[in-house]
């Protein structure tokens, strides 16, 4: 297709511009590439010496509706659907889940018992009266 669209443009150019060189043409078509409207691609072309008369308003319409145009920031359908799976997953990361008991272990009350080891860890050492520090318990290592 691009190969159709440069001859047309090849064509057209030798008729209005008066050369056909490839400089001529990828500047026609990178400048109906970029163009917004019919319009400022005509005002583009008429500075490059496009004469002001119907047909060439003609080519310009023509030429516009051939050409594929630059987007900026159109995103796919896969790519919304990716943004929409990461939105998901993050607010499924920041929800917070807690355990549900059955109804029979709801009624059960169950205790928990630290063994002596655990108490002995978890027992507060006792501070030194004059320094405020806390006792040392050194353990000798055996010759």
């Amino acid at each position: 297709m691009a190969s159709d669209l440069q001859r047309y443009v090849s064509d057209n150019s030798l008729t209005y511009f008066g050369s056909s060189d490839r400089t001529t043409i990828d500047f026609v078509i990178a400048s109906a590439s970029s163009s917004k409207t019919t319009d400022s691609l005509f005002s583009k072309l008429s500075s490059m010496g496009l004469p002001n008369t119907a047909a060439a308003h003609d080519f310009v319409n023509e030429l516009y509706s051939r050409v594929p145009r630059k987007r900026k920031h159109k995103h796919s359908a896969e790519d919304a659907a990716r943004r929409q799976a990461e939105k998901d997953a993050k607010a499924l990361r920041s929800q917070k889940f807690g355990f549900l008991l059955d109804d029979e272990a709801q009624n059960d009350v169950v205790e928990v018992r630290k063994s002596s080891k655990a108490k002995e860890k978890g027992k507060e050492r006792e501070k030194d009266p004059i320094s405020g520090r806390k006792d040392r318990h050194m353990r000798k290592r055996g010759l």
